[in-house]
């Protein structure tokens, strides 16, 4: 049989420790490939995320311009109805002021219609008071 030397006892080590560094090699290529795999998932996420916000920076300046010029228009709209409400005020008061030196004071109510309205109210009485006051608007 043979015996064993040291040098063949050392040879059988340095195999069976090129044998198990070639298996981490192995494991240690399939995780490389695995984190390059991520990497270049995680280059394309990047890379969409950043057409997003360059999209989302777009929208926003769009809005801004947008809610500028609906300010814009808004303000002249608000700025022209305050001006129409002043000149009818002006017209309205002009026509009552007119109006109030054509049409006589409404006639006080007889002394029976205001005896009927401490029970209950004349219907009548009423009429005559709603009439006098269309009269009195035109």
């Amino acid at each position: 049989m043979t015996q064993f030397t040291p040098g063949l006892i050392i040879e059988i080590l340095l195999i069976v420790l090129l044998l198990a560094t070639v298996g981490y090699c192995m494991v240690l290529n399939a995780r490389l490939s695995r984190l390059r795999s991520s990497q270049d998932d995680l280059r394309q996420i990047i890379t969409e995320l950043s057409a997003a916000t360059q999209t989302a920076e777009t929208a926003i300046r769009g809005l801004k311009t947008t809610t500028e010029e609906a300010d814009a228009r808004l303000s002249d709209k608000l700025h022209k109805a305050q001006l129409l409400t002043r000149h009818l005020s002006s017209l309205t008061a002009d026509r009552e002021d007119s109006r109030v030196d054509a049409v006589p004071p409404p006639p006080t109510p007889a002394p029976a219609v205001t005896a009927q309205r401490k029970g209950q109210p004349d219907p009548e009485a009423w009429r005559q008071i709603a009439m006098a006051r269309l009269k009195r608007a035109g």
